[in-house]
């Protein structure tokens, strides 16, 4: 072990309970906090309430395993906290990090701290559509504080962790950079621990079409669901959300004439279990809309993307730039047009009806997910956190 990178405590700001039925944010910061422990650094959770008191059973959920160098605190003080520690870090992302980057500077003024951003998040205001002018001028004051407290965050961190370029660029664009240690970090995967993630035997493989994640407009469900309309041989099943994100999905697909037998609706599904699902898959979907919202069409890093490659399912997506930081079209995917429902259902169908095309964009996807497990993220991270601290 490096004695060098084992120097590293990092305190990571996620204030809320766990587990937590937030799909994605959860998700990236425990598997990178274990690979992070895995590869010999220190790593607190400073979490909200933990579910029975029990943060194996947390990581169970989340299909982990403990670590002796990870830790789940909740109702972490940081007057608490030792800032002579060395190789202190303090990291937040999102709008924790907006809230807590003043009191952080206030408390632990010689500890650097980094800020994980997934989207400029005042640019992503202004992409929620408002009903009324009240809602819209209400929106735009919104807007403003946020814009003022995220350029106090970005432009006064020590080290900035970024999701992909889009949002590096999207940072650069509207704030001030200069010399600011930047860091793009991509979505992590773990990778099946034997080979059936890439069986494509039909046999193993009883759902058509696969989307998992959040049943959102700006995920694409309303096209999802017009692109299966047009598909009337093939079932498909879309897996999250609330009880109430599946009553609407419902009966829009209803709406849409789908009956019930041909769209599956499990709901929320533990994240440890979601596997169970790409293992049965035929083709994954991400039908990512244009023009909708900032964040889908260039700054997120598609987690379940990473995840269905990882499994050796072949992936149908959104020809956007954030799905081709990830995709190669006729490679490892097919892009199709945003927005576009025939498009989506023609290149379904096409996936659907070629079983060797199925097969070689799934064992090249399968390849390229390699480079994206949570070790590769955990040890990008860990080298730009030992930086900061050398610096520091």
């Amino acid at each position: 072990m490096n004695d060098r990178l084992a120097a590293v405590r990092l305190i990571s700001l996620i204030d809320e309970p766990l587990p937590s039925r937030r799909l994605t944010a959860p998700i990236q910061i425990l598997n990178t906090a274990r690979a992070l422990a895995g590869l010999g650094a220190s790593v607190t959770i400073a979490c909200g309430p933990i579910e029975d008191d029990d943060g194996d059973r947390v990581l169970a959920f989340y299909g982990l395993q403990p670590h002796p160098n990870l830790e789940l605190r909740p109702a972490l003080h940081l007057e608490h906290v030792d800032a002579d520690a060395e190789g202190l870090v303090i990291m937040a992302r999102g709008e924790e990090g907006l809230r807590r980057f003043p009191e952080v500077r206030s408390a632990l003024p010689s500890v650097p701290f980094v800020y994980e951003a997934h989207h400029v998040r005042f640019l992503a205001m202004a992409d929620r559509r408002a009903g009324t002018v009240r809602g819209w001028l209400g929106g735009k004051v919104r807007a403003r504080r946020v814009h003022a407290r995220e350029r106090a965050t970005v432009e006064g961190a020590d080290g900035l962790v970024c999701l992909t370029e889009g949002v590096r660029d999207g940072l650069a664009r509207h704030f001030e950079l200069a010399g600011r240690p930047t860091l793009v970090l991509p979505s992590g995967v773990a990778l099946p621990a034997d080979e059936d993630g890439a069986s494509r035997a039909p046999d193993d493989r009883d759902i058509d079409i696969l989307y998992a994640g959040k049943l959102l407009d700006r995920k694409g469900l309303p096209i999802l669901i017009d692109a299966l309309a047009l598909l009337p041989e093939r079932s498909a099943w879309i897996v999250g959300g609330s009880e109430e994100d599946v009553a609407r999905v419902r009966r829009f697909a209803r709406a849409r004439g789908i009956p019930d037998e041909r769209l599956h609706l499990p709901g929320h599904v533990e994240p440890g279990r979601v596997g169970a699902f790409y293992r049965r898959a035929r083709v994954g979907v991400c039908p990512l809309p244009a023009r909708e919202s900032s964040i889908s069409e260039r700054f997120t890093s598609p987690l379940k993307v990473l995840e269905m490659m990882a499994h050796g399912v072949p992936v149908v997506a959104s020809d956007l730039p954030s799905t081709r930081a990830l995709l190669t079209a006729d490679e490892t995917a097919v892009l199709v047009a945003p927005n576009d429902a025939p498009a989506l259902a023609a290149a379904l169908r096409r996936v659907l009806a070629e079983p060797d095309l199925a097969d070689r964009l799934a064992r090249r996807a399968r390849e390229e997910a390699g480079r994206y497990t949570w070790d590769v993220r955990a040890r990008r991270l860990l080298a730009f956190l030992e930086s900061l601290v050398g610096a520091a």
